[in-house]
C-alpha cells in the first residue's frame, strides 16, 4: 500500500509499553466472574429468605389451625423471621458489591440512570462503594444483635448491662457513619 507520496506505509509500531497497558486493560474483564459470583451469591441468599418467610408463614397457620398444639410458634417464627431480614440484607452486600465492582471496573450502567432512577448504583470510587457497604453490613450487625438478644438468658445485672453496651455502640457507629457521610456531602 503506498500512500500520497508514493512510498509505503509503514505500520504503526506497538512498543512494549504500549502493549503490556492493553493488555492490562484487557485483564479488567476477568472482575466480571467476581460480579457473576456475587450476584449468584444474592439470588441464593433471596431464595433462603423466601424460604425462611414460607417456613415462618407455615408455623403460624399450623398454630392458628390447632395443628401444632405444643408450643407457641412466637420464639421460632421470630427467628425465622430474623433471618429472613439478615439475608435480605447480605443480598444487598452481594448486589451492591456485584454493581460496584461493574461500574468500578468494567463500565457505567446507562440503564436506570436516562430515567434518574438507580441511585444506589452511583458508585464513582471506592470510597463510595465501601460506605454504602458499611451501611448494610452494620444494619446486618444489629440484625444479628437483635437475634442474639432473643435467644439470650439474663440472669445477671452485668449481662443487661453489656447488651445495652453493644446497642448504644451500634447505634454510635451507625451516627458517626451518617455524620461522615452527611460531611462529605456537604463538601463537595
Amino acid at each position: 500500500m503506498e500512500d500520497n507520496n508514493g512510498s509505503a506505509a509503514n505500520p504503526p509500531k506497538l512498543n512494549p509499553q504500549t502493549f503490556f497497558e492493553k493488555l492490562l486493560w484487557a485483564f479488567r474483564w476477568v472482575v466480571i466472574l467476581g460480579v457473576l459470583a456475587n450476584l449468584l451469591g444474592g439470588i441464593a441468599m433471596i431464595m433462603l429468605a423466601v424460604s425462611d418467610c414460607y417456613h415462618a408463614l407455615q408455623e403460624i397457620f399450623s398454630y392458628l389451625t390447632g395443628n401444632d398444639t405444643t408450643s407457641e410458634p412466637n420464639h421460632h417464627m421470630l427467628t425465622l423471621l430474623v433471618e429472613m431480614v439478615d439475608r435480605i440484607l447480605m443480598a444487598g452486600v452481594l448486589f451492591i458489591f456485584a454493581f460496584g465492582l461493574y461500574e468500578l471496573f468494567i463500565s457505567k450502567m446507562d440503564v436506570n440512570r436516562q430515567n434518574g432512577e438507580g441511585k444506589i448504583l452511583n458508585i464513582n470510587s471506592i470510597d463510595e462503594l465501601k460506605s454504602k457497604l458499611m451501611n448494610l453490613i452494620i444494619m446486618m450487625l444489629v440484625v444479628k444483635l437483635f437475634s442474639f438478644l432473643t435467644n439470650a438468658n439474663i440472669n445477671h445485672m452485668e449481662d443487661a448491662i453489656l447488651y445495652s453496651g453493644a446497642i448504644a455502640l451500634i447505634a454510635l457507629s451507625s451516627l458517626l457513619i451518617h455524620w461522615a457521610g452527611h460531611d462529605k456531602k456537604n463538601k463537595h
